[in-house]
């Protein structure tokens, strides 16, 4: 990271799965790396911090990581005669 004061965001689609990544960086007297991500992905913030700091240091730097599917789901729907006649069907 070349300044302290910066903006980025990219995305990845990959068989139906959207990732997307912001990182924004801006001063501060110290290296403050604060992260948001998926809980099934929180076993990569280790990783991701190493790598930051890494690259920076000093500055607040705030990474934003997100997960969206992006494609039609497939649904199994199964009708059931016993449970239909138990809901008063």
């Amino acid at each position: 990271m070349e300044s302290m004061t910066g903006f980025g965001k990219t995305s990845l689609e990959e068989e139906g799965l959207r990732v997307t990544v912001m990182l924004r960086g801006v001063n501060h007297k110290g290296l403050d790396i604060r992260c948001s991500m998926p809980p099934s992905l929180w076993h990569r913030e280790v990783a991701l911090r190493r790598r930051i700091s890494d690259a920076a240091r000093r500055g607040r730097v705030e990474v934003h990581v997100s997960l969206e599917y992006a494609g039609e789901r497939a649904v199994e729907i199964r009708a059931s005669e016993g449970i239909a006649h138990a809901l008063g069907g």
